[in-house]
Protein backbone atom coordinates (compact mmCIF):
# COMPACT_ATOMS: atom_id res chain seq x y z
CA UNK A 1 0.00 0.00 0.00
CA UNK A 2 1.30 3.42 -0.96
CA UNK A 3 1.94 5.99 1.76
CA UNK A 4 -0.41 8.47 0.10
CA UNK A 5 -3.25 5.90 0.11
CA UNK A 6 -2.74 5.25 3.82
CA UNK A 7 -2.69 8.99 4.61
CA UNK A 8 -5.93 9.52 2.66
CA UNK A 9 -7.58 6.78 4.72
CA UNK A 10 -6.36 8.20 8.04
CA UNK A 11 -7.27 11.86 7.45
CA UNK A 12 -11.09 11.46 7.58
CA UNK A 13 -10.86 9.38 10.77
CA UNK A 14 -8.49 11.91 12.34
CA UNK A 15 -10.90 14.72 11.53
CA UNK A 16 -13.74 12.62 12.91
CA UNK A 17 -11.93 12.06 16.21
CA UNK A 18 -11.25 15.80 16.54
CA UNK A 19 -14.99 16.43 16.17
CA UNK A 20 -15.70 13.84 18.84
CA UNK A 21 -13.29 15.43 21.29
CA UNK A 22 -14.86 18.84 20.71
CA UNK A 23 -18.36 17.40 20.99
CA UNK A 24 -19.40 18.62 17.56
CA UNK A 25 -23.10 17.81 16.87
CA UNK A 26 -22.27 17.60 13.15
CA UNK A 27 -20.88 14.14 13.79
CA UNK A 28 -24.45 12.93 14.25
CA UNK A 29 -25.05 13.35 10.54
CA UNK A 30 -22.76 10.44 9.76
CA UNK A 31 -23.91 6.86 10.01
CA UNK A 32 -20.53 5.13 10.01
CA UNK A 33 -21.36 2.92 13.00
CA UNK A 34 -23.59 2.62 16.03
CA UNK A 35 -20.64 3.39 18.27
CA UNK A 36 -19.96 6.74 16.61
CA UNK A 37 -23.54 7.93 16.10
CA UNK A 38 -24.57 7.04 19.65
CA UNK A 39 -22.30 9.77 20.98
CA UNK A 40 -24.43 12.51 19.48
CA UNK A 41 -28.03 11.40 19.93
CA UNK A 42 -28.86 14.61 21.82
CA UNK A 43 -28.24 18.21 20.88
CA UNK A 44 -25.90 20.25 23.11
CA UNK A 45 -28.95 21.94 24.68
CA UNK A 46 -30.61 18.60 25.43
CA UNK A 47 -27.41 17.22 26.92
CA UNK A 48 -27.10 20.27 29.16
CA UNK A 49 -30.69 19.81 30.35
CA UNK A 50 -29.86 16.19 31.20
CA UNK A 51 -26.73 17.30 33.07
CA UNK A 52 -28.72 19.85 35.09
CA UNK A 53 -31.28 17.17 35.95
CA UNK A 54 -28.53 14.86 37.23
CA UNK A 55 -27.06 17.70 39.32
CA UNK A 56 -30.47 18.41 40.87
CA UNK A 57 -30.98 14.72 41.68
CA UNK A 58 -27.67 14.73 43.53
CA UNK A 59 -28.60 17.89 45.44
CA UNK A 60 -31.87 16.22 46.49
CA UNK A 61 -29.78 13.24 47.72
CA UNK A 62 -31.22 10.90 45.11
CA UNK A 63 -28.32 10.82 42.67
CA UNK A 64 -28.25 8.37 39.77
CA UNK A 65 -25.46 5.87 39.18
CA UNK A 66 -23.99 5.34 35.68
CA UNK A 67 -26.35 2.47 34.82
CA UNK A 68 -29.43 4.45 35.88
CA UNK A 69 -28.16 7.44 33.88
CA UNK A 70 -27.80 5.33 30.75
CA UNK A 71 -31.35 4.01 31.17
CA UNK A 72 -32.62 7.56 31.70
CA UNK A 73 -30.90 8.70 28.50
CA UNK A 74 -32.60 5.91 26.54
CA UNK A 75 -36.03 6.74 28.02
CA UNK A 76 -35.61 10.43 27.25
CA UNK A 77 -34.42 9.76 23.71
CA UNK A 78 -37.48 7.54 23.20
CA UNK A 79 -39.79 10.24 24.57
CA UNK A 80 -38.23 12.87 22.29
CA UNK A 81 -38.43 10.42 19.35
CA UNK A 82 -34.75 10.82 18.55
CA UNK A 83 -32.69 8.48 16.42
CA UNK A 84 -30.41 6.19 18.40
CA UNK A 85 -28.48 2.97 17.72
CA UNK A 86 -30.34 -0.37 17.78
CA UNK A 87 -28.16 -1.43 20.72
CA UNK A 88 -29.94 1.14 22.91
CA UNK A 89 -33.28 -0.51 22.15
CA UNK A 90 -31.85 -3.97 22.75
CA UNK A 91 -30.28 -3.08 26.13
CA UNK A 92 -32.93 -0.50 27.10
CA UNK A 93 -30.14 1.90 27.90
CA UNK A 94 -27.49 4.10 26.30
CA UNK A 95 -24.09 2.59 25.60
CA UNK A 96 -20.96 2.89 27.72
CA UNK A 97 -19.36 4.78 24.83
CA UNK A 98 -22.07 7.46 24.93
CA UNK A 99 -21.86 7.76 28.73
CA UNK A 100 -18.07 8.20 28.67
CA UNK A 101 -18.21 11.00 26.10
CA UNK A 102 -21.23 12.58 27.80
CA UNK A 103 -19.27 12.86 31.07
CA UNK A 104 -16.29 14.29 29.22
CA UNK A 105 -18.40 16.96 27.53
CA UNK A 106 -20.09 17.97 30.79
CA UNK A 107 -17.17 18.83 33.03
CA UNK A 108 -19.47 19.88 35.91
CA UNK A 109 -20.35 16.21 36.47
CA UNK A 110 -18.22 13.56 38.15
CA UNK A 111 -18.71 10.12 39.65
CA UNK A 112 -18.54 10.38 43.44
CA UNK A 113 -19.06 8.02 46.35
CA UNK A 114 -22.02 9.49 48.30
CA UNK A 115 -22.25 9.71 52.06
CA UNK A 116 -25.12 7.74 53.58
CA UNK A 117 -27.82 10.13 54.84
CA UNK A 118 -30.98 9.03 56.63
CA UNK A 119 -34.37 10.09 55.29
CA UNK A 120 -35.05 11.95 58.55
CA UNK A 121 -31.94 14.12 58.15
CA UNK A 122 -32.68 14.74 54.48
CA UNK A 123 -36.28 15.74 55.22
CA UNK A 124 -35.26 18.10 58.03
CA UNK A 125 -32.67 19.93 55.94
CA UNK A 126 -34.75 22.28 53.80
CA UNK A 127 -35.23 26.01 53.29
CA UNK A 128 -38.30 26.25 55.55
CA UNK A 129 -36.70 24.53 58.55
CA UNK A 130 -33.33 26.25 58.17
CA UNK A 131 -34.97 29.65 57.70
CA UNK A 132 -37.05 29.21 60.86
CA UNK A 133 -33.96 28.19 62.83
CA UNK A 134 -31.99 31.29 61.88
CA UNK A 135 -34.96 33.60 62.51
CA UNK A 136 -35.29 32.15 66.02
CA UNK A 137 -31.54 32.41 66.53
CA UNK A 138 -31.50 36.05 65.44
CA UNK A 139 -34.38 36.80 67.81
CA UNK A 140 -32.47 35.29 70.76
CA UNK A 141 -29.30 37.17 69.86
CA UNK A 142 -31.20 40.46 69.70
CA UNK A 143 -33.03 39.82 72.97
CA UNK A 144 -30.29 38.36 75.19
CA UNK A 145 -27.13 39.86 73.63
CA UNK A 146 -24.97 36.77 74.06
CA UNK A 147 -21.24 37.35 74.29
CA UNK A 148 -19.02 35.07 72.11
CA UNK A 149 -17.85 33.10 75.16
CA UNK A 150 -21.46 32.11 75.90
CA UNK A 151 -22.16 30.81 72.39
CA UNK A 152 -21.41 27.10 72.12
CA UNK A 153 -21.73 24.55 69.37
CA UNK A 154 -21.82 20.80 69.92
CA UNK A 155 -21.82 17.93 67.48
CA UNK A 156 -21.80 14.18 67.83
CA UNK A 157 -20.30 11.44 65.73
CA UNK A 158 -20.25 7.67 65.80
CA UNK A 159 -16.96 5.89 66.48
CA UNK A 160 -17.08 2.25 65.27
CA UNK A 161 -15.49 -0.40 67.47
CA UNK A 162 -14.44 -2.39 64.39
CA UNK A 163 -12.63 -0.51 61.62
CA UNK A 164 -12.64 -1.52 57.98
CA UNK A 165 -9.67 -3.69 57.06
CA UNK A 166 -7.12 -1.95 54.81
CA UNK A 167 -6.18 -3.19 51.36
CA UNK A 168 -3.58 -5.96 51.61
CA UNK A 169 -1.31 -7.87 49.26
CA UNK A 170 -2.64 -11.35 48.46
CA UNK A 171 -2.16 -14.09 45.90
CA UNK A 172 -3.50 -13.15 42.50
CA UNK A 173 -6.63 -15.08 41.59
CA UNK A 174 -7.54 -15.94 45.19
CA UNK A 175 -11.31 -16.34 45.47
CA UNK A 176 -11.48 -14.96 49.00
CA UNK A 177 -9.17 -12.71 51.01
CA UNK A 178 -9.92 -12.20 54.72
CA UNK A 179 -8.38 -10.06 57.45
CA UNK A 180 -8.63 -10.80 61.17
CA UNK A 181 -10.35 -8.06 63.20
CA UNK A 182 -11.80 -7.92 66.71
CA UNK A 183 -15.29 -8.80 65.45
CA UNK A 184 -17.12 -9.11 62.14
CA UNK A 185 -19.64 -6.47 63.15
CA UNK A 186 -18.96 -3.82 65.74
CA UNK A 187 -21.08 -1.39 67.73
CA UNK A 188 -20.94 2.38 67.55
CA UNK A 189 -19.76 4.52 70.43
CA UNK A 190 -21.08 8.08 70.35
CA UNK A 191 -18.63 10.95 70.86
CA UNK A 192 -19.90 14.47 71.65
CA UNK A 193 -17.63 17.52 71.28
CA UNK A 194 -18.16 21.14 72.38
CA UNK A 195 -16.50 24.37 71.21
CA UNK A 196 -17.40 28.04 71.82
CA UNK A 197 -17.26 31.01 69.45
CA UNK A 198 -14.04 32.09 71.23
CA UNK A 199 -12.38 28.71 70.69
CA UNK A 200 -12.86 27.34 74.21
CA UNK A 201 -13.66 23.64 74.53
CA UNK A 202 -15.32 21.28 76.98
CA UNK A 203 -13.82 17.77 77.40
CA UNK A 204 -15.29 15.24 75.00
CA UNK A 205 -18.04 12.87 76.09
CA UNK A 206 -18.26 9.21 75.07
CA UNK A 207 -21.47 7.18 75.27
CA UNK A 208 -20.74 3.44 75.32
CA UNK A 209 -23.35 0.79 74.38
CA UNK A 210 -23.40 -0.69 77.89
CA UNK A 211 -25.47 -0.61 81.07
CA UNK A 212 -22.45 0.45 83.13
CA UNK A 213 -19.19 1.97 82.03
CA UNK A 214 -15.73 1.38 83.54
CA UNK A 215 -13.15 4.18 83.72
CA UNK A 216 -10.53 2.04 81.97
CA UNK A 217 -12.67 2.15 78.82
CA UNK A 218 -11.85 5.83 78.24
CA UNK A 219 -8.76 6.44 80.39
CA UNK A 220 -6.55 6.74 77.28
CA UNK A 221 -8.94 9.15 75.57
CA UNK A 222 -8.67 12.97 75.37
CA UNK A 223 -7.66 14.67 78.67
CA UNK A 224 -10.50 14.94 81.21
CA UNK A 225 -12.97 13.22 78.88
CA UNK A 226 -16.15 11.71 80.30
CA UNK A 227 -17.58 8.24 79.77
CA UNK A 228 -21.31 7.57 79.97
CA UNK A 229 -23.41 4.48 79.28
CA UNK A 230 -26.61 3.68 77.41
CA UNK A 231 -27.86 0.40 75.99
CA UNK A 232 -28.06 1.77 72.44
CA UNK A 233 -24.82 3.77 72.60
CA UNK A 234 -26.75 6.88 71.53
CA UNK A 235 -26.87 10.24 73.24
CA UNK A 236 -30.02 10.83 75.32
CA UNK A 237 -31.43 13.94 77.00
CA UNK A 238 -30.41 12.55 80.43
CA UNK A 239 -26.83 11.88 79.33
CA UNK A 240 -26.63 15.26 77.62
CA UNK A 241 -27.31 17.02 80.94
CA UNK A 242 -24.66 14.86 82.63
CA UNK A 243 -22.09 15.78 79.97
CA UNK A 244 -22.27 19.53 80.66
Amino acid sequence: MKKSTLVDAVKPNKSRMQDLEKGSPSANNDNDSDQESSKFVFTPKQERELAIYLENCSILKHGLNPNATRKLAYQWATTLKLKFPPSWELNEGAGFDWFKVFMKRNATLSIRKPENTSQACAAGFNATVIGAFFRNLQGLYSKLQFRPGRIWNCDETGVPTVFQAPKVIAKKGAKQVAQTVSAERGENTTMLCFVSATGQTIPSVFVFPRVKVAEKMYQDGPPVCIGLAHRSGWMTSENFVCSL
